[in-house]
């Protein structure tokens, strides 16, 4: 994948533009046999209970991930450019990352407590919500 992604053009799909077709095609095939391996990979990890408990977390709060994850990273960048210590630091780049992450959480759990942001009550908690059949899960 990343060596059809740096030496094919940049590729525009919207344009029709696909740069060269043997580089485009595959990449898109080994991005393809990546994600499934990656799958088959989480499949047997999933017996892990804090790998279960982790992505529940994450798919339980995608909405506001992505709704929240550009003004988080933008904010995280900002902030890390006008400290003196770190902006000219080789350890900015990583900092900013762990920063966006650790802000997003916290506005995971802030928009979670905001009813009008969930569009659910005030006193239904996330633990009585239903979860979908065993079957579905497996």
């Amino acid at each position: 994948v990343l060596v059809a992604a740096l030496t094919n053009e940049p590729v525009v799909m919207a344009h029709g533009s696909y740069g060269t077709i043997p580089l485009f095609l595959a990449g898109a095939l080994s991005g393809i046999l990546m994600v499934v391996l990656l799958s088959m990979l989480v499949e047997q990890l999933s017996r892990l209970a804090v790998l279960t408990t982790v992505l529940l977390y994450l798919g339980r709060n995608t909405l506001i991930i992505l709704a929240m994850h550009v003004p988080v990273a933008a904010l995280a960048a900002h902030w890390l450019t006008q400290t003196a210590a770190l902006s000219n630091s080789a350890l900015a780049p990583m900092a900013g990352k762990i920063l966006a992450v650790l802000l997003l959480l916290a506005s995971i759990e802030l928009f979670k407590r905001c009813p009008l942001v969930v569009a659910r009550s005030p006193s239904t908690k996330l633990s009585a919500l239903p979860l979908p059949p065993a079957h579905v899960r497996s």
